[in-house]
């Protein structure tokens, strides 16, 4: 797999030797969309300097076409949810995933067991 700084060179080198402005090849496209495994889209894009919104939608495009991206778990850290002996009023849970997605989970009712089903459809 290719590292940022490995995909960060080939994006230089062709912004250095283009001939005229135009899109982005599709290669460095693909390459930037996997380096969503071990890295957020905000240091993808600022790092490469692309656009964040269109990284993220090719990203969605690439996944919902078939492909598979594969998150490595150092990207997660482990979270425990406790209830305390009174519920809360209210509450909100945002998760976000290193390829820049965010889940966001808000209720009136502490419900343990419906954010667990939800979080694992999230993470895959």
């Amino acid at each position: 797999m290719k590292t940022l700084e490995m995909v960060k060179e080939n994006f230089d080198t062709w912004r250095r030797t283009r001939e005229k402005q135009g899109p982005i090849p599709e290669q460095l496209w693909q390459d930037a969309i996997h380096l969503l495994q071990t890295h957020s889209q905000n240091q993808v894009a600022k790092a490469l300097r692309i656009n964040a919104t269109e990284l993220k939608k090719r990203a969605m495009t690439f996944q919902s076409s078939g492909a598979s991206i594969s998150f490595t778990e150092t990207n997660w850290k482990e979270v425990s949810l406790m209830a305390k002996s009174h519920q809360p009023d209210h509450w909100t849970l945002t998760l976000e995933h290193p390829n820049g997605f965010h889940l966001r989970l808000q209720s009136p009712h502490f419900n343990g067991t419906h954010c667990e089903g939800l979080i694992q459809l999230f993470l895959g």
